[in-house]
C-alpha cells in the first residue's frame, strides 16, 4: 500500500518535471520578426503617400535592415528608418509618384535582413491614380507647304488639374509624300512643334490632318490640321544691305511653304532668292545686349531695306555765326546732326556719309520741358551737294547774311486729340539727298491753335519733301498709349492732322516655352492701322543686358488686312548658326508692345516717300501681370529728332530702319 503511494507521487513529480521542461525548451525560444503594413495605398500622378511598416519581434534584439524593392520609373520610395534597432516597432514608407507616372496598380516589396533571422518580406499595394486632364489644340488650325517643301506647327497641349502625364502625338490623314516628326513625344510639355517635310511629287491640294494625344489613363484628345500643298511658287532675287557697323550676326528667310533658312553675308549684304511672300529674321548681339527681329512681308516690301542712312567715314567741322544770347542752331549732314549756339558756337559733324550731301542749318529758340528740348526756328539754311573731304572745315555759316532765311509759318489743325493727351510735332525737311533737317519741333497742347514752321516753297527743289510727325501719348506707371500721325508734303500750306483712335487692346500670351519662350501676339483690326501690325518683346538678360525681340507681320503677307492680327515667336529649331540664348527665356519678366500701323509699309524700311503719303501709327506699351509696375521705366529712350522720351520700340518712320 505505502509503495503504491510513493510510486504514484513519484510518477506525478515526474510529469511535472516534464511539464516544466517543455515550457522552457529552445524550440519555443527561435528569434523571429515578422513584417505588417497599415494596408494598401493609393497615390495622385505628382502627390505623394505613405504606409506604415511594422515590426514584430520574439527573441530577437538586434538591429534590422529594412529597403524596399519594386519601383517603377515614376515612382520613388523612401523608408524611414532603414535601420531599426532593438527598441523601434515600426518605419514609415513615403511613396512619391511624379506628374507622369504610368497610373495603374503597383506592387513594392518591403524587405527585412538581420544577423540570425532569414529575411523578412511583405508585399504593399499601391494604385496611382491620374492627376487631371489635358487636350490639344493649335497655334494656327492650317499651314501651307510647298511641294519639295514643308513647314513647322506648334501643337498646344493645355494642362487642367496639375496634371503632368506623358501625352505620346501621332498625326493621321497626311497626304502621300509628307512625313510628320514631333519635336518631343512622349512629352511632359504644355506644347510640342510638329515638322513638315514634303516631297516635289506630292499633290497639291487641301488635306484635313488629325492630330491624336495619348497619355495612359486618360481618353485620346484631336485636335484637327488643314495642310494646304501648294506647286512651289516663283522666286526672284533679293539682297538686304546693313551699315558694315551693324551687322546681324545671324540672318534667316523663308518662302512661302519652305522651312527657315540660314544665309550668310556677302560684305554687309544678305542675297537669296524669296517667294512673293517671305519671312525675314536677323539678330543682333553686342555685348550683353541682343535683338532679334523677325517680319513677314511681301517682298516688295523687303527690298526697301537699304544702307542709304549708314554712317560713314567723313568729319567735318565748323562755327555758326548770327546766334544771340540764348539762341541754338542746328546742323545735318545726312542723318549726322550737331548743336552750336552762342556761347559754343564750334561744331562737329562726325561719322558722315562719303557721298555728295545736302546741309541744313536751323536757329531758333530753344523750349526745354520734362519732356526735352524743343526748338522754334526762326531762319534757316539750305546748301546743296557739299562733297567736302574728310576733315575740311565747313564754310562759315551766318545766320545774319542773306544766305539765311525765314521759315514759312502755316496754320495747323490737330483732330482727334483727348484731354490727357501729350502731344509732340516734330517737321523735318527730308532732302533729295537723305538729309533729315530739323525744322520745327514743339510739345503742344491737347487743344488750340498751332503754327507750323517749314522750309518755305522757294527754298525747295525736286526730291525735297516735308515729314509732320505728331504724336500724342498718355502714360502710368503700368501703361504707355499712344498715336502718330505723319505725312509726307513739298510746299507748305495750311494743315491738318486727323489723329486716329487708340489701339485695341492686345493679347498677349505664351505659345511655348519650347525651344524658348515663344510669345502670341493678337490685336483687332482697325481701320485706320490696317497695313501692318508689329510686337516686340523685352527681358533683362541673366548677364544684366536687354534680350528683345522685334515681331511683325503686314497686310501684304496675309493676303489682306485680317480680322485678328496673330503673329507667333516662329520655332527656329533646326535652322543652322541661332543661339537659343538671343531669344526670349522662359520664366523671365518680359515687358511687351503692341504697335499697328497703315500706309506704306515699306516706308518703314527705308523706301523713299512721295508727297502725299500718310502713315497712322497707334501703340501701346503694358506689362504683363508678372511683373512689378516700375519697370515701364525703363522701356523709354530719347529720340535722335528731339532728345525727348519715347518708348523704346516706337519711333517715328524715319528712324525706325536705323
Amino acid at each position: 500500500m505505502r509503495r503504491s503511494v510513493v510510486r504514484r507521487l513519484a510518477v506525478a513529480a515526474l510529469t511535472v518535471a516534464a511539464l516544466g521542461g517543455c515550457s522552457s525548451s529552445t524550440e519555443n525560444k527561435e528569434p523571429k520578426v515578422t513584417l505588417t503594413t497599415s494596408g494598401a495605398v493609393s497615390v495622385a500622378q505628382g502627390g505623394n503617400a505613405t504606409v506604415i511598416v511594422f515590426i514584430e519581434r520574439q527573441n530577437f534584439d538586434k538591429t534590422v535592415s529594412l529597403s524596399v524593392e519594386g519601383a517603377p520609373q515614376g515612382i520613388t520610395v523612401l523608408m524611414s528608418p532603414t535601420q531599426a534597432g532593438t527598441n523601434v516597432t515600426s518605419g514609415t514608407l513615403f511613396i512619391s509618384a511624379t506628374g507622369n507616372a504610368d497610373p495603374g496598380a503597383v506592387t513594392l516589396t518591403v524587405k527585412a535582413t538581420a544577423d540570425g533571422i532569414p529575411d523578412q518580406t511583405i508585399t504593399v499595394n499601391v494604385t496611382v491614380t491620374v492627376t487631371g486632364n489635358f487636350s490639344l489644340g493649335l497655334v494656327s488650325s492650317n499651314v501651307t507647304v510647298a511641294q519639295g517643301g514643308g513647314g513647322v506647327v506648334t501643337v498646344l497641349i493645355p494642362r487642367t488639374g496639375s496634371n503632368a502625364g506623358n501625352v505620346s502625338l501621332a498625326a493621321t490623314g497626311l497626304p502621300a509624300g509628307i512625313t510628320a516628326t514631333f519635336s518631343a513625344s512622349p512629352t511632359t510639355a504644355a506644347s510640342a512643334s510638329m515638322t513638315l517635310s514634303a516631297t516635289t511629287g506630292v499633290a497639291p491640294g487641301t488635306y484635313s490632318v488629325t492630330i491624336t494625344g495619348t497619355s495612359p489613363g486618360l481618353s485620346n484628345q484631336p485636335t484637327t490640321l488643314s495642310v494646304v500643298v501648294i506647286p512651289a511658287p516663283a522666286t526672284a532675287n533679293v539682297s538686304i544691305a546693313f551699315c558694315a557697323d551693324d551687322l546681324p550676326v545671324w540672318f534667316a528667310y523663308q518662302n512661302e511653304g519652305f522651312p527657315w533658312q540660314q544665309v550668310s553675308a556677302a560684305g554687309a549684304t544678305f542675297a537669296f532668292a524669296a517667294t512673293q511672300k517671305v519671312g525675314v529674321a536677323f539678330a543682333f548681339s553686342v555685348g550683353p545686349n541682343t535683338q532679334t527681329d523677325i517680319f513677314y512681308l511681301g517682298r516688295a516690301e523687303l527690298s526697301a531695306f537699304n544702307d542709304r542712312d549708314c554712317s560713314g567715314p567723313k568729319s567735318f567741322t565748323g562755327t555758326v555765326g548770327g546766334l544771340s544770347t540764348g539762341q541754338s542752331a542746328r546742323v545735318v549732314m545726312g542723318v549726322t546732326a550737331a548743336s552750336a549756339s552762342s556761347f559754343t558756337p564750334t561744331f562737329t559733324l562726325s561719322a558722315v556719309n562719303a557721298r555728295a550731301l545736302d546741309l541744313v542749318a536751323t536757329r531758333g529758340t530753344v523750349t526745354s520741358t520734362a519732356n526735352g528740348d524743343f526748338l522754334t526756328p526762326d531762319r534757316m539754311i539750305i546748301r546743296r551737294g557739299l562733297n567736302l573731304a574728310s576733315g575740311s572745315a565747313i564754310p562759315a555759316l551766318d545766320f545774319a547774311v542773306a544766305e539765311a532765311f525765314a521759315p514759312a509759318v502755316n496754320n495747323l489743325t490737330i483732330s482727334g486729340l483727348e484731354t490727357a493727351d501729350e502731344v509732340f510735332l516734330t517737321n523735318t525737311l527730308w532732302t533729295g539727298t537723305s538729309t533729315f533737317g530739323l525744322a520745327h519741333s514743339a510739345e503742344l497742347p491737347s487743344s488750340g491753335p498751332v503754327s507750323l514752321n517749314s522750309a518755305p516753297s522757294a527754298q525747295l527743289q525736286a526730291g525735297d519733301l516735308h515729314e509732320l510727325s505728331i504724336e500724342a501719348s498718355q502714360s502710368s506707371q503700368s501703361l504707355v498709349v499712344g498715336r502718330q500721325y505723319v505725312e509726307y508734303f513739298g510746299a507748305p500750306t495750311d494743315r491738318s492732322a486727323p489723329m486716329g483712335p487708340q489701339l485695341s487692346v492686345p493679347l498677349v500670351t505664351s505659345a511655348s516655352s519650347v525651344p524658348y519662350s515663344r510669345m502670341r501676339g493678337q490685336l483687332a483690326s482697325q481701320p485706320e492701322y490696317n497695313t501692318s501690325v508689329e510686337f516686340g518683346f523685352l527681358q533683362d538678360g541673366p548677364s544684366g543686358g536687354d534680350r528683345v525681340v522685334l515681331l511683325g507681320a503686314s497686310a501684304a503677307f496675309l493676303g489682306g488686312t485680317p480680322t485678328t492680327w496673330d503673329v507667333t515667336i516662329p520655332d527656329f529649331g533646326g535652322v543652322s548658326g541661332l543661339n537659343n540664348a538671343w531669344m526670349l527665356a522662359p520664366n523671365l519678366t518680359t515687358i511687351y508692345f503692341a504697335q499697328a500701323n497703315s500706309g506704306r509699309t515699306d516706308l518703314l524700311f527705308g523706301a523713299l516717300p512721295a508727297q502725299g503719303d500718310v502713315v497712322r501709327i497707334a501703340f501701346r506699351v503694358a506689362l504683363t501681370n508678372t511683373i512689378q509696375m516700375a519697370r515701364m521705366r525703363s522701356l523709354v529712350k530719347p529720340t535722335r529728332a528731339s532728345g525727348r522720351k519715347l518708348p523704346r520700340f516706337v519711333e517715328l518712320p524715319q528712324y525706325l530702319r536705323r
